[in-house]
């Protein structure tokens, strides 16, 4: 029976009032289709339980059409609605011109795009999913707290990081046989006792520290992260409220897991490796000892097995271009070089400092 009345959206509702004043809801999901005739927008709904007869919703407004439209795209998951609805309106050319330039640019969006949306998110936002990252990895791994080596990093790290940076860059050294050191979005450094074993001198480690400041400071962690999730709406949850989606045990493992295994760009290293030797050298501290580091690990292994020498190494990717450009800024160090160590301290101190457990 054919019922007169007033058509309005409701959320995620169609409401009908009727003249009687009893309103009527069907969820947008149960739109069929909706046709525009002689002026007239036809609006076919399943009715439920199904099956069961389509209701017919005739709308004489003529803004309703595009309203209805919108609201629909919002709320349906299904996506097959979707796809009809926009195939209907724009037709086969406008397919077309889906096909070569929205998915090209989708794809930016995922990959290069999605790296680029890290400029949407302030720093306050970086440190807290640092943290966050931070907490949830630092449970399975044993902080190794010695005086002596805490003082001579956070000095390293004072003299290192910029001035005018909005980090508060700090070190923590863990007990693990694995040689690794990584950075967290937000200023965290966590490095591993076996890789201040393997270098030389105390301008090795000062050297890694040096390149992950870059690191932290040109944000390659949060772009390399949005990168490879390729999802925009990650930036968008911590542009956002904050974190409350994210804290979750399950999901911030996954995500430290990832911030670790992580491969920077090959871009990302090079600009790492310049900004170091500049820190280095503003600080009139010896470039050599990260170039010292990786020609041993080169004799000792071999370049092409380095990746799997350390840890640190798979993360850093080292090549032959890398290496030289450390050699030629050692070649050109200024002769004012200070030397890290403290009058009377030994590196051999430092390098036991952490090693095997306590």
């Amino acid at each position: 029976m054919p019922m007169v009345g007033i058509t309005r959206l409701d959320g995620e509702r169609l409401r009908f009032d009727t003249e009687e004043g009893k309103p009527l809801f069907w969820d947008l999901r149960q739109v069929v289709s909706s046709d525009r005739v002689a002026g007239e927008l036809h609006v076919e709904i399943r009715s439920e339980p199904h099956p069961a007869p389509a209701l017919l919703l005739i709308v004489e407004d003529p803004d309703f059409e595009e309203m209805l439209d919108s609201r629909r795209r919002l709320v349906t998951t299904g996506g097959v609605a979707t796809l009809q609805l926009q195939f209907k309106r724009i037709g086969i050319v406008g397919l077309i011109l889906l096909l070569v330039v929205v998915v090209p640019l989708s794809y930016f969006a995922f990959t290069d795009g999605s790296e680029a949306a890290h400029r949407l998110i302030s720093i306050e936002k970086e440190k807290a999913l640092g943290e966050l990252v931070y907490k949830s990895l630092m449970k399975d791994l044993e902080i190794c707290e010695d005086e002596a080596l805490s003082a001579f990093l956070d000095r390293a790290v004072d003299e290192l990081q910029e001035t005018d940076s909005p980090y508060d860059c700090s070190v923590t050294v863990v007990r693990h046989e694995e040689a690794n050191a990584f950075a967290l979005p937000g200023g965290r450094i966590v490095m591993y006792s076996s890789l201040i074993e393997k270098c030389d001198s105390p301008a090795g480690v000062a050297g890694v520290l040096a390149h992950e400041l870059a690191h932290i400071e040109q944000r390659h962690g949060l772009r390399q992260l949005l990168r490879s999730l390729g999802l925009l709406y990650f930036a968008g949850m911590v542009v956002g409220a904050g974190f409350e989606e994210l804290e979750t045990a399950e999901t911030i493992t996954e995500v430290g897991a990832l911030l670790v295994s992580l491969r920077y760009a090959r871009d990302h290293e090079e600009e790492a490796d310049a900004i170091a030797i500049l820190k280095l050298r503003r600080a009139k501290r010896d470039v050599g000892g990260i170039a010292d580091l990786f020609k041993r690990l080169s004799e000792d292994h071999g370049l092409a097995a380095l990746e799997h020498a350390l840890g640190w190494l798979s993360t850093h990717p080292v090549t032959e271009d890398r290496i030289a450009a450390f050699e030629k800024a050692d070649k050109e160090q200024s002769p004012e070089t200070q030397s890290w160590l403290a009058e009377g301290v030994s590196w051999e101190d430092y390098q036991q400092a952490c090693a095997g457990p306590e």
